[in-house]
């Protein structure tokens, strides 16, 4: 188990120096409870408010019925550590320049956590798994972290729901109170590999199916993935594994629902905002040669994800649908609005004016994969050549430069769900968008990736390819 990480508090270092420097203490700060909920590798289809499944996510349903459900969320990359870092900045993978899992937001970046430190507030992170831990930057602000992951995966450290649901609670109840609260709760479960308690696998995989092969493979078997690149795979076991995924996606939502009861219990929901938002999806069948993952790929199922801004107690906006689309990193500025602070962070917008019924100003989205054919050593950005996008409006381009004779591919999204279709004038004009953009990326740090073990838990887990 790792330990729990606190910075020393400041109260209590006003305490220690005495009464001539307390006399000086700022007067005590007001605000809501605020509570960002972050659910690992969870598709929008996967949750029942999205049109997946009933039954999987009764609690995320519950919070995207009664608050602003933004139906067109996207990722900007399919990666855990890449989608925190905009969260938390305001910015796209060319503003705050991580590519991928394991290189580090730089220090020089101010977070969403920094800023609420600065307004009163005390923020708390407890963590899922390893990837976004106290070594990537993203914990920057933060003024007391869990990360005491009890699950040695061998290449990374998480821990499933139940737990991280407990240790949060725990945090909340050490905490020194006084001050508005900022809490942030990160779930991992349903990253793979895909493994539910065996009394929820039952609920949601089809019975009477064994799998032929585990998902991962291994020198001496083919993995389930190859079997479904290879055309081996039967509909049975395609619907067994992902019934593990949906599996240990209601996983995360019990969890998520243990935690908004915990906290109602104590009184910290009585005012408070709660926002719930997934990194990234998973890629099923979709794409065949490329299934069951994610990092390759900026398709929606792996860059649509679920994002609902809700709240109890006074002023809860009236529940609606916000069809415009948007983007993680237009989290932070709102997570400062909600906080009673509106200010700029980032390139991100202000989602709580479309939360109560006005018209959000559109923008570009920019949308890059996170697994590459090979590293670039020249300098330039790591994942210029990796699978990339662009949403304008109502349309998404999506665009792979290792396959240029193939064109771009563009889709509607809207009422009728995601729609290909060919447009040559509006692929013109995304494709300057977009070239735009890489213009504008930054220098590569394909050169600060780790060696050893991290290395080995990149290429494990989809990042690198070399």
């Amino acid at each position: 188990m790792r330990p729990i990480a606190r910075i020393f508090p400041i109260a209590a270092l006003v305490a220690l120096l005495g009464p001539s420097c307390a006399k000086d203490a700022p007067p005590k700060v007001t605000g809501p409870t605020i509570v960002l909920i972050t659910l690992d590798t969870t598709r929008a289809d996967a949750v029942g408010a999205w049109g997946g499944p009933a039954g999987i996510t009764p609690t995320l349903d519950a919070l995207a019925a009664r608050g602003a459900r933004f139906v067109w969320a996207f990722s900007h990359a399919p990666t855990t550590l890449s989608s925190h870092a905009s969260m938390f900045t305001g910015l796209d993978p060319h503003g705050h320049a991580v590519p991928r899992n394991g290189v580090p937001l730089f220090e020089s970046h101010t977070t969403v956590a920094e800023r609420l430190v600065h307004h009163g507030f005390e923020t708390l992170a407890v963590l899922g798994s390893s990837a976004v831990d106290r070594s990537t930057g993203v914990l920057q602000g933060f003024t007391a972290v869990d990360d005491s992951l009890s699950v040695d995966q061998g290449r990374r450290f998480e821990d499933t729901a139940p737990k991280v649901t407990a240790r949060a609670l725990r945090l909340v109840d050490d905490r020194e109170g006084g001050k508005p609260l900022f809490l942030w709760v990160h779930y991992f479960d349903a990253h793979s590999p895909y493994a539910p308690p065996p009394e929820v696998a039952q609920r949601f995989v089809p019975p009477n199916v064994k799998p032929t092969a585990p998902m991962e493979g291994d020198d001496h078997n083919l993995g389930f993935g190859e079997r479904v690149r290879q055309g081996q795979a039967s509909a049975e076991e395609m619907a067994y594994w992902r019934g593990l995924y949906h599996g240990e996606v209601h996983v995360a939502d019990a969890g998520m629902g243990a935690l908004l009861d915990g906290l109602r219990a104590r009184g910290l929901l009585n005012d408070a905002w709660i926002v719930v938002a997934a990194d990234h999806g998973e890629m099923f069948y979709e794409v065949t040669d490329r299934p069951m993952g994610h990092g390759p790929d900026i398709d929606p199922p792996v860059t649509h994800v679920p994002l609902v801004i809700t709240r109890e107690g006074p002023g809860a906006p009236a529940p609606r649908d916000v069809n415009e689309p948007v983007a993680l990193s237009d989290l932070g500025p709102t997570l400062l609005s909600l906080a009673g602070h509106p200010e700029a962070l980032g390139d991100g917008r202000d989602l709580l004016p479309s939360a109560r019924g006005e018209p959000l100003a559109p923008r570009a989205l920019f949308l890059e994969a996170t697994r590459v054919p090979s590293l670039p050593r020249d300098g330039t950005w790591d994942n210029l050549q990796a699978e990339r996008g662009v949403i304008w409006q109502d349309v998404m381009m999506m665009r792979t430069p290792w396959l240029p004779t193939e064109g771009p591919t563009l889709v509607r999204i809207g009422a009728d769900g995601v729609v290909v279709f060919e447009d040559n004038s509006a692929a013109l004009g995304l494709t300057g968008m977009l070239n735009g953009w890489d213009g504008r990326a930054p220098r590569g740090r394909a050169q600060e990736t780790p060696e050893g073990t991290m290395r080995d838990a990149l290429k494990a887990l989809g990042y690198l390819e070399e």
